[in-house]
């Protein structure tokens, strides 16, 4: 099988531009245009999609018309009191009682009496003795006989 070359259709004139076209040449080189070649214009796709919003547009409409329909309740609302059942009240529990222990006061700090002087050696020729400081209990108050209540006293 042999494929032999197409015929030679001769010069045209460009249907766009009017420029000389070969017999060999399918486009215009001036313009760009098909000179032996049928171009199909695009199709107009506005009135389909027109169409189709309108549809959609109509369909919505119809369905929230539907949803209210459904949803209105147009019978009245009645109610009816009734009295309340006796009801017995709940058994109310105490807490145990608490017992609570006073807060402690705080006392002042306890009082150093200055340091006692030496007194003379006795007449038996001891030796020279020195009492021991004297402290007043916490909470007692200075020249006061009776210690604080919880203060504890000792003696030399």
């Amino acid at each position: 099988m042999t494929t032999e070359a197409p015929p030679d259709q001769g010069e045209i004139a460009c249907p766009r531009c009017g420029a000389t076209v070969a017999g060999d040449q399918d486009w215009c080189l001036s313009c760009g245009d098909g000179a032996r070649t049928r171009v199909v214009p695009t199709p107009n796709w506005r009135l389909p999609l027109l169409l189709a919003a309108a549809v959609s547009a109509l369909a919505l409409i119809a369905i929230l018309l539907a949803f209210v329909q459904l949803t209105r309740d147009s019978a009245p609302v009645t109610t009816t009191t009734t009295a309340p059942a006796a009801t017995v009240p709940p058994a109310t529990t105490l807490p145990p009682a608490a017992t609570t222990v006073p807060p402690a006061t705080t006392l002042p700090p306890a009082t150093t009496l200055p340091p006692a002087t030496t007194l003379p050696p006795a007449a038996t020729g001891g030796a020279p003795t020195t009492p021991a400081p004297t402290t007043t209990p916490q909470g007692a108050l200075p020249g006061s006989t009776s210690p604080a209540p919880g203060a504890t006293t000792t003696t030399p």
